[in-house]
């Protein structure tokens, strides 16, 4: 029995086993399928893959979108907007490619003119109405208010002008500091001074007198209508002086009819060791280059005398290296020919010769006999049509080396001759 159980057993077990074995081929199978398949379904994406890769290498390269502007705005220190703008395509013309403000020390790595950026975009209605105006929109006032003043005004560049009159009124700024923070409002106080310039200025009266001061040979002079406004012919006339000083030791000099000083205070300025003097007849003038002489801080010693007159040599110092004069030289026949704001507005006395053209020259050339030390030089400015007839006023008085030298203009303007030795 426990053999027949056993055998029974083991036949139940083989049976069993035989099942087992006879359904596992199925499971392996299926599990053989699936991962056949999964490794077919990859290969296909692999071989997809591969052909779009192969098809994408294979096509031609799109061509490369164009090279956009990038504006970005910054904010300043100031708090004001600014642009600037990156990534421009190369060979774009310039007007392209410059943002309408620029910060001036981003501008300085790249290639932008010297003028200050144009503004192209006009203000808005909202930055009109909302209070004071900005400085954007007090430019393009002045500019259209000198424009269509410029004829009778002898306004040369109306927005140039305009720029140097509202930075006169903001605290001599720079113009690219203007142009910087051009979208800054102005307070009420500066929008009136402005405009009142404007208005002077539009009337024809000379920039120089408007703003109060002119530049001369580095220096800022004051300037009002009781001085003749310094002229760059006039700066001719110094580089003249100076070359005959040059090995002069601590020159003495006079500058007879000094004006605005522009003469004496540019020889102290540059030659700081001469003992310079100078004298006009107008105590007004005189007290303007006193004035520009403090202003300077140079030394100069000042004295009304006229040098017409006889007591010109008992005021005067002698003993002279250099006297030098830029005297009244334009003919009473010319006046009408001078522009308005000339004629109109610049001391007459300083300007015209009278009947006489030559005679202020005539009494110079007297007294540089008894003023200059042997080898002195007398240098004189003089008209254009007048050069020679001044330089043979400066022979018959006895001077040598006389000449005539012509201004930065092309222009006879210069006479000049040395004494004695």
């Amino acid at each position: 029995m426990t053999a027949s159980w056993s055998a029974a057993s083991a036949l139940g077990a083989l049976r069993s086993c035989g099942k087992t074995r006879a359904a596992a081929p199925c499971c392996f199978a299926s599990s053989a399928t699936a991962r056949r398949r999964s490794s077919e379904r990859a290969v296909s994406r692999s071989v997809t893959v591969g052909s779009a890769s192969r098809r994408a290498i294979a096509a031609p390269m799109p061509p490369l979108a164009p090279v956009r502007r990038i504006v970005l705005s910054l904010k300043v220190f100031t708090g004001e907007r600014a642009e600037r703008e990156e990534g421009v395509a190369a060979g774009a013309p310039f007007e392209k490619r410059s943002p309408q403000y620029i910060v001036p020390w981003r501008a300085a790595s790249r290639a932008v003119p010297s003028e200050p950026p144009r503004m192209a975009d006009p203000p808005s209605a909202k930055e009109q109405s909302a209070g004071p105006p900005t400085r954007h929109v007090l430019l393009a006032e002045g500019a259209r208010c000198l424009a269509a003043a410029a004829e009778g005004a002898g306004v040369g560049d109306a927005r140039r002008e305009a720029e140097w009159l509202l930075a006169d009124v903001l605290g001599a700024l720079g113009r690219a500091a203007l142009h910087a923070r051009v979208h800054r409002r102005v307070t009420g106080d500066e929008a009136r001074r402005f405009r009142a310039l404007l208005r002077r200025r539009a009337e024809g009266e000379p920039l120089a007198y408007v703003l109060g001061h002119t530049d001369f040979r580095g220096l800022r002079l004051a300037v009002s209508p009781a001085v003749l406004i310094p002229r760059p012919e006039t700066e001719t006339l110094v580089e003249a002086a100076l070359r005959r000083l040059e090995d002069v030791r601590q020159p003495k000099v006079l500058d007879a009819g000094t004006g605005s000083g522009c003469i004496a205070l540019a020889l102290a300025s540059e030659r700081p060791e001469a003992d310079v003097h100078a004298c006009d007849v107008s105590r007004e003038a005189l007290a303007v280059a006193r004035a520009n002489a403090d202003a300077c801080d140079l030394a100069a010693h000042f004295f009304r005398a006229d040098m017409q007159a006889g007591a010109f040599l008992e005021k005067s110092p002698a003993g002279l290296d250099l006297l030098i004069a830029n005297p009244p030289y334009v003919p009473d026949a010319e006046r009408s020919t001078l522009p308005e704001a000339v004629r109109n507005h610049e001391p007459g006395v300083a300007l015209f010769s009278g009947g006489d053209p030559l005679h202020f020259y005539r009494a110079l050339a007297k007294h540089a006999s008894q003023m200059l030390v042997p080898g002195g030089h007398l240098v004189l400015e003089a008209h254009a049509g007048h050069a020679e007839a001044v330089a043979a006023l400066l022979r018959e008085g006895g001077l040598k080396s006389v000449g005539v030298e012509q201004d930065a203009f092309g222009k006879e303007r210069v006479v000049a001759g040395r004494w004695g030795a």
